[in-house]
């Protein structure tokens, strides 16, 4: 990615303000109003929606460590105070599509107590892109323990939403990149998908057709790649040397390597694709005598 590039996503991340819904609680329903509640409960009766910007930073470094298996035993296995029963919110562990496609457009972190973190952040709407982004919050311990979350989408107050995993996950690839010690937060914002503020009208040649399995593997690969580079650098001399010192074959070697191949009994497969042991492998012609056809029984004579 380009430096160019990279300042207008910063530009973007930076231009975003921190989701606030001042009166959010108070348009709930009485017993909406009440599960509300007991979420705040566990955050110290913080609302996330109605706190001052300035206890927020957008800073990824402060981010909870949330792995992958925190936010399965959160979205499959715990417990809503909604439901009484278990979440199981399968199909929301789809909701990594949401985010390696650009629909998290910020995330900002703050402190509840010293053991828990709230991240609050702007998730765009799955099918209707103009419409104001949504603004899910979720609680967690430093170690990656998800407490609570909540969104005011329709399905928010299970806490279990699409737009709730996009951002468990993003701060789940976050942690990934930030566990790297080959770089800075700072340079390494590129790796995070660019969030996609407007929809806006394409020709057909521009539009990108990669599928949301693609861009994750993708994804993967390049975070992969920064803990493989830090493997090489942190190697020492020792290691170095062993491995340059690795036995590779010559190509005299290799040429009787094929040549016992061949005397063995065996049929390998590999000499089906070596000249000039392949020609053994090549199917024979079927020499079944047909009779001739009748064009070749005319005489212009007869």
């Amino acid at each position: 990615m380009t430096p160019g590039r990279q300042n207008n996503m910063a530009a973007k991340l930076h231009s975003e303000r921190v989701p606030s819904l001042p009166k959010y609680r108070e348009t709930l329903a009485l017993e909406r109003r009440k599960s509300y509640d007991e979420k705040l409960k566990l955050i110290e009766n913080i609302d996330p929606y109605n706190v001052s910007n300035f206890l927020f930073s957008d800073s990824m470094e402060l981010w909870p460590e949330i792995e992958f298996p925190d936010i399965a035993n959160y979205l499959i296995f715990s417990t809503s105070s909604y439901t009484k029963e278990q979440l199981k919110a399968y199909k929301n562990l789809d909701a990594y599509n949401y985010f390696v496609a650009g629909w998290v457009r910020c995330i900002f972190v703050g402190k509840a107590t010293d053991n828990i973190k709230i991240l609050i952040g702007k998730v765009n709407h799955s099918q209707r892109m103009n419409e104001t982004p949504l603004k899910p919050w979720v609680a967690a311990t430093n170690e990656g323990t998800v407490v609570t979350a909540h969104c005011n989408c329709m399905a928010g107050l299970g806490g279990a939403c699409s737009h709730v995993g996009a951002i468990l996950f993003a701060v789940e690839a976050g942690v990934r990149i930030k566990r790297s010690t080959t770089c800075t937060s700072v340079p390494c914002k590129w790796l995070i998908p660019t969030p996609v503020i407007a929809v806006s009208y394409q020709e057909l040649r521009d539009i990108d057709f990669t599928s949301s399995k693609t861009k994750k593997r993708k994804l993967d690969s390049k975070i992969s790649g920064l803990s493989s580079d830090t493997s090489k650098q942190n190697s020492s001399p020792a290691q170095s040397d062993a491995a340059k010192n690795v036995f590779v074959p010559s190509q005299t070697d290799i040429k009787k390597f094929f040549e016992s191949l061949n005397a063995s009994k065996t049929h390998p497969a590999i000499l089906s694709l070596i000249p000039p042991y392949n020609m053994k492998y090549c199917p024979k012609a079927d020499s079944t005598e047909l009779p001739k056809p009748l064009t070749r029984l005319y005489d212009s004579e007869l």
